[in-house]
């Protein structure tokens, strides 16, 4: 319930995890829209790495979006995330990985037993929406 936005209902925290993880994807994705040349070598290490098995942006990135629901092709010139079965351009891919934690949270909310009641009746009450 804090880690709701505030405009529905929570107290607008942020989960340290959640944004750890969130800046993992958000830099897998910035990594393959950069055309630098130093870029382009931080891309082959980070490829190379997974290629041996070892500790990569690109697997962390790929396993948060799974968590998110989000499917992430890392492209060089163009990444793309598919969220909701939208594809989504890489300029937009903070605001789909907030969209889905948004979700994440109302739903593991809504599924609380005393709470979880209260708070889905007052989302569905249209004299207490905010919006």
């Amino acid at each position: 319930m804090l880690y709701m936005t505030r405009k529905l209902g929570g107290r607008g925290l942020k989960s340290v995890e959640n944004e750890y993880k969130n800046t993992k994807l958000k830099a897998a994705v910035k990594l393959y829209c950069n055309a630098d040349p130093m870029m382009a070598v931080v891309r082959s290490f980070e490829e190379l790495a997974v290629q041996n098995g070892r500790h990569s942006i690109i697997k962390d990135a790929k396993k948060y979006a799974e968590e998110l629901d989000l499917q992430l092709w890392l492209n060089f010139p163009n990444p793309i995330a598919v969220a909701d079965g939208k594809e989504v351009e890489a300029k937009k891919v903070k605001q789909a990985i907030y969209k889905a934690r948004q979700q994440e949270t109302q739903s593991t909310v809504s599924e609380e037993r005393w709470q979880g009641k209260l708070i889905k009746n007052r989302w569905d009450d249209e004299k207490v929406k905010l919006e």
